[in-house]
């Protein structure tokens, strides 16, 4: 029979034994290092040297520079704004005058009744009756004008100009900005000219004629293959030294450069677009893959006299390059500004798609693609989890 020893019960104090388990068989010994030679432990073998470490000092996270948004650099003092309303009253206004409005000025009661309504969420605005062709807002938003002539010129809206391209008027017509599918554009669009008001005796103006070009702003994207627009007066400019202002303007008009798609000058006042004159075929919209939606404009002219705009194309008689069609609206304005004065303006943004590159190709241009280069992802120093 196993009796066990008398000095099992007994503990002896730092010893290797635990107190209240058994026994091992085997006693407790050191673990065997392996032995891999002198080299491993030189200093550099597995680790770079860093003077951060021996120093005990946790290293720093090299972020990448970030745009910092300050707060104070955003919101303006009135003191500000009062200045960007004084430079808004000096534009110059290229068109014509406004066309004076009739409006009836409601009494007190019914200013409340509307009041009411609108707190009940009841108040019902028929759009069709407003009127929001001379939002300048509108224009100054999408910066129409600037990219279109030059920095601080407008115009009115003072002649009706609906454009759509399918029967669906409702999907496809053109107003100020809306978003039009490309696929939807491959035909000419259906164009109606309205009749323009004198606003001195507000009667309708029978004789004149109206031209219509229509134009895509964010220009040609190639810079290779651009044409040089400058003047010989122009060179001369900017080789002199000028003010800074200046400086500026001639560059913002000597990179003022679109893409004109359809052209159809001396329409009669009352007449249709066939029966104006077409310098210019219309050819699709045809905006470059990951360039975002472009801004495609319809601006009518009104002049008294037809016009001979051959002449202004003399160097390009065929447009069925892409190079050719490269065009500068505010230089051709400066050319006829006696004769032909905007009356009315509308755009539409549109974005790439499978038919734009079959219009590329018809005009012998492969289609470029962009992409948005990102940057790489931002990855935090991995740090053990404090226990």
């Amino acid at each position: 029979m196993y009796k066990p020893s008398i000095y099992a019960n007994l503990y002896v104090k730092h010893s290797r034994r635990a107190k209240n388990t058994p026994r091992v068989a085997r006693p407790w010994r050191p673990r065997v290092v392996a032995w891999a030679g002198p080299d491993a432990f030189i200093r550099n073998r597995f680790y770079e040297f860093d003077n951060w470490y021996k120093a005990r000092i946790h290293k720093p996270e090299l972020l990448p520079k970030l745009h910092l948004i300050d707060p104070d650099t955003i919101n303006e003092s009135f003191e500000e704004k009062i200045k960007d309303d004084n430079q808004k009253k000096n534009l110059i206004n290229i068109g014509f005058k406004r066309l004076e409005q009739n409006l009836t000025k409601l009494s007190s009661e019914d200013l409340t009744k509307l009041e009411n309504l609108a707190i009940k969420n009841k108040l019902f605005l028929d759009f069709n009756k407003i009127d929001s062709s001379n939002q300048l807002t509108l224009f100054e938003h999408f910066n129409i004008f600037d990219d279109l002539f030059m920095p601080g010129v407008y115009f009115y809206n003072v002649q009706n100009l609906d454009i759509f391209w399918n029967k669906k008027e409702e999907n496809t017509k053109i107003y100020f900005g809306n978003i039009i599918k490309a696929i939807e554009t491959t035909n000419p669009p259906n164009i109606k000219i309205g009749n323009i008001f004198n606003n001195e005796n507000k009667k309708e103006v029978k004789n004149g004629f109206n031209t219509l070009l229509m134009l895509n702003l964010e220009g040609p994207g190639l810079e290779n293959e651009e044409k040089d627009f400058q003047n010989d007066e122009q060179k001369q400019l900017i080789n002199i030294e000028i003010p800074e202002k200046e400086e500026l303007l001639i560059k913002h008009l000597n990179k003022n450069k679109q893409i004109i798609h359809w052209f159809v000058g001396n329409i009669p006042l009352n007449g249709e677009i066939n029966d104006g004159n077409t310098l210019i075929n219309y050819i699709q919209p045809m905006p470059f893959y990951g360039t975002g939606y472009h801004r495609f404009v319809f601006i009518l002219f009104k002049h008294m006299e037809i016009i001979n705009f051959e002449k202004y194309f003399l160097n390009c008689d065929d447009f069925s390059s892409f190079t050719s069609r490269i065009f500068n609206t505010n230089s051709f304005y400066k050319n006829f500004e006696d004769k032909i004065t905007p009356s009315s303006l509308r755009f539409c943004q549109i974005k790439w798609d499978l038919s734009c590159d079959k219009t590329l190709n018809s005009l012998g241009v492969k289609s470029p693609r962009y992409w948005y280069e990102w940057n790489k992802p931002l990855k935090p120093e991995q740090k053990e989890f404090p226990l």
